[in-house]
């Protein structure tokens, strides 16, 4: 009974194993998988993830070094405007400093002229050969080196002298205009009667008449110091002041 037992039980392992083995060799088998091919597709993505970051690097590189190059353009670009408004600028300011020069020597040359014409009217340039004397009261003055503007030394004693005329009016006074030897003779005759001129409209802003101030220019002919030095020169610019007694 035991043996019947044992092989039954025998028979059932036997076809149980059968059946076993039967739905292994009947089921689908899995692919072997590659590892080969999916190192190297990974591979391929990482190479590929790569570039695409290097291109979006350089693309984004590209872009900046536009940006820098158009800023800087534009930076050239208002430099150079401002320059030109700088110089359009400047020309205008030397175009209108020498409209005002023109106009204003126009405006000296005009008065000096009516001055002239006055003196005409009134009476010829006395000479220096005409009875004249030197009067203490009136002082002369003296001018920078090429210059006939009256300096402000100058004006105080020429307000001097002026108060001396208006307290003797019926005098008449003759102005002479001096130089240094520098420049040639006939520059210094012109610079010398400048400085007359000068003198003289100075003393009629000051309330002188006209008519009772004549002028002469002896340019470097007749110096107070004839020495050749800068100290003699500079006492020789000057204007002289003489009393017509005729």
């Amino acid at each position: 009974m035991v043996k019947n037992n044992v092989k039954y039980l025998l028979a059932i392992m036997f076809i149980v194993f059968s059946v076993s083995v039967f739905i292994n060799s009947c089921a689908p088998k899995k692919p072997k998988v590659d590892q080969t091919a999916i190192m190297r597709e990974q591979q391929r993505a990482a190479e590929e993830a790569r570039l695409k970051a290097e291109e979006e690097e350089r693309r984004k590189f590209e872009e900046a070094i536009k940006i820098e190059q158009e800023r800087k353009a534009a930076e050239e670009e208002e430099k150079r405007k401002f320059e030109e408004a700088m110089k359009a600028e400047q020309k205008r300011k030397a175009a209108e400093e020498a409209r005002l020069k023109a106009e204003e020597e126009g405006k000296r040359g005009i008065e000096e002229e009516k001055l002239k014409e006055e003196e005409e009217e009134i009476k010829p340039q006395i000479a220096r050969e005409a009875e004249v004397k030197v009067v203490p009261q009136l002082d002369d003055i003296h001018f920078d080196f090429d210059k006939s503007d009256i300096r402000t030394d100058a004006r105080e004693i020429l307000q001097k002298n002026a108060d001396w005329l208006q307290n003797n009016p019926d005098i008449k006074i003759q102005i002479e205009g001096h130089c240094d030897e520098k420049g040639t003779a006939e520059y210094n005759l012109a610079l010398g009667e400048r400085r007359a001129m000068s003198t003289k409209k100075y003393l009629i802003s000051l309330g002188i008449s006209a008519d009772r101030i004549y002028t002469i220019s002896y340019g470097e002919e007749l110096p107070i110091d004839p020495n050749h030095s800068e100290d003699s020169w500079t006492k020789n610019r000057r204007a002289h002041f003489l009393v017509i007694t005729k």
